[in-house]
């Protein structure tokens, strides 16, 4: 089989890596170089990438577990470096990883797609530069930190100040005695409430992550408030009925849109960000030849693409793994049913947090894939228990040896 994959990012080698082994595979990335998120560009203006940004994962964790973090870079920097380092060292074992694995002759550089047609023997792929290509299948890994979620509040238009998303995020000293609205509980909203502290006023931060609290209480310049509901000039007003004047900028860390600006509404929609009819957050329902890696976020990455391009393998090798369409199709809408049962809000449905263990194991034992080690989820554990005890240090916090016996820094 002929299979094209969109983008060169961290799923991208993960599935070409994958998928090579029993097919014909060619990687098309839009940019001049792999890498996906952690390819940077020189004003940084193209990823969420920022300067001083690390990763909030420990890369021993973080990694493809066929491929070891520790057998690339030797451990001699301060061991909270090296467990938690820069944009740069992940693109470095990015492009060890397709070295690795022999995937640089596959990828075609600098060739974005426009649109995906399917036909009756596979799909045709219309490329920006205007030439034309053909596949028997198609694996979407555009990824989803391309389109920020910008929130739209009543009299926004009116506000006199910056308004900013954490993907335009550079430096702290954008924002040096300026008093700073940031919205967002997150990861990114952490690490740049920690960052701006150190320059700015005064920062209002709007959120509603069990954290946010204990930080506020280390940072001098911070202050916890509700939600914004809109804005009077300067002047932003609140849930609670709070109006704060004369802000400066107002920073949303409000997460990402999913988009898939080269198929066509009727093979996939997206509603609220939720990506259906999917099965198993992978395939396409009505095009089974159409698939997608990478959609679940609060995940640990790397890891759970190499899974989803096995489950992917598998089912591409042996099709009879799959239900019948009609099937796949009231899964999809099962699934979707509970989680909006529960409560939950329609946009995250692809955010899995604790739930990403129960959907590793699904597609483990969907594909009878070996299972993942017992020290991936051990680690995992402890790496989750240091972030919740300590939020504002927990990059400092020895991963090993295991989790009670680390100390608070001094």
């Amino acid at each position: 089989m002929d299979i094209a994959i969109i983008g060169a990012g961290a799923a991208g080698l993960a599935a070409a890596s994958v998928l090579q082994r029993d097919h014909k595979i060619t990687l098309y990335e839009q940019s001049a170089q792999i890498g996906g998120l952690w390819n940077a560009d020189a004003k940084y203006e193209k990823t969420p990438i920022y300067p001083s940004l690390r990763t909030n994962l420990p890369m021993q964790l973080m990694q493809y577990p066929n491929f070891d973090y520790a057998r690339l870079f030797d451990p001699s920097e301060p061991e909270e470096l090296y467990n938690y380092p820069s944009y740069t060292r992940v693109l470095s074992y990015l492009e060890a990883f397709t070295k690795e694995h022999a995937l640089s002759q596959k990828i075609h550089l600098n060739k974005k797609i426009s649109r995906l047609a399917p036909v009756e023997e596979g799909w045709d792929l219309h490329f920006a530069d205007g030439q034309l290509g053909s596949a028997d299948a198609v694996v979407v890994c555009n990824g989803h930190y391309s389109e920020p979620n910008l929130p739209v509040l009543e009299g926004i238009e009116t506000f006199q100040g910056r308004i900013m998303h954490a993907k335009d995020y550079q430096k702290p000293d954008d924002f040096k005695g300026k008093q700073v609205l940031i919205w967002g509980g997150n990861a990114s909203a952490l690490d740049l409430v920690r960052e701006i502290n150190t320059t700015a006023s005064q920062i209002f931060w709007c959120g509603h992550a069990t954290s946010m609290s204990e930080i506020a209480a280390e940072l001098p310049q911070v202050r916890i408030k509700s939600d914004p509901i809109g804005f009077e000039g300067a002047t932003v007003v609140l849930k609670s009925g709070e109006h704060l004047n004369d802000i400066d900028t107002v920073l949303f860390c409000t997460g990402y849109r999913y988009s898939f600006p080269f198929l066509d509404p009727d093979l996939v929609e997206v509603d609220d960000n939720l990506v259906a009819p999917l099965y198993r957050q992978i395939l396409s329902v009505k095009h089974p030849t159409l698939a997608f890696i990478g959609l679940p976020f609060l995940v640990i990455p790397f890891p759970m693409f190499l899974i989803q391009s096995q489950w992917l393998r598998a089912i591409l090798n042996a099709p009879g793994r799959l239900p019948a369409p009609s099937t796949m199709h009231l899964e999809s809408q099962r699934e979707i049913k509970a989680h909006l049962r529960l409560g939950k809000l329609k946009r995250h449905f692809h955010r899995l947090g604790p739930g990403q263990v129960q959907y590793l194991k699904q597609l483990i034992d969907d594909a009878e894939l070996d299972p993942m080690p017992d020290d991936f989820f051990t680690l995992l554990q402890r790496i989750q228990q240091l972030r919740q005890d300590y939020p504002s240090d927990y990059r400092r916090m020895a991963i090993y040896p295991p989790y009670p016996s680390h100390q608070p820094p001094a």
